[in-house]
This record gives structure tokens, sequence and C-alpha cells, in this order.
């Protein structure tokens, strides 16, 4: 799997058509699809979990944002502690 995805084949179809459909799909119905990068949930977390929330139809409240609720879902969601690798 991993050698077909370096050579740009999985098993639905070559990788780079299969994204490409959903970028082209995000640009035409930003209702439906949501295409996130990684450079940007990177550099802006908080922007993005943001746009996220928007998208699924639950943004946060102001209140939320103020109290932290922002920064406590990126905390829960962040890598080391999805893999149990924090204390």
């Amino acid at each position: 799997m991993f050698e077909g995805l370096c050579n740009g084949a999985i098993f639905y179809g070559p990788f780079w058509d299969h994204l490409l459909g959903y970028w082209k799909r995000s640009l035409e119905d930003r209702t439906h699809v949501l295409f996130m990068r990684y450079g940007e949930m990177k550099t802006e977390p908080r922007d993005e979990i943001n746009k996220l929330a928007d998208f699924l139809g639950c943004p946060f409240t102001r209140q939320e944002e103020e109290n932290g609720f922002v920064d406590e879902v990126l905390d829960l969601c962040s890598l080391p502690n999805l893999s149990g690798l924090e204390g």
C-alpha cells in the first residue's frame, strides 16, 4: 500500500486524480465538501478548527472561544493526545 501511494496509485485509482476530484468538488460546493490542508492546520489550527466547526453546523460561540474551549478541543485532538503518548 505504501509503495503504491508513493508511486501515486492506490486501490481505487491514481491518488492525485482522486485528490483533485475532491479539490474541484470543494470549489464547486463549499457546503458539502470541506478541503483542509495540513500546512494550514499546522500553522493556523484555531482558524482551521473554527472553519471545521462552521462547516459541521456547530460553530463555537464567543463565550466558548473566550473560555478557551477551542484550545481545549485542539489539545484533545492533538496527535500526542490521540496516540496516548501524553502522561
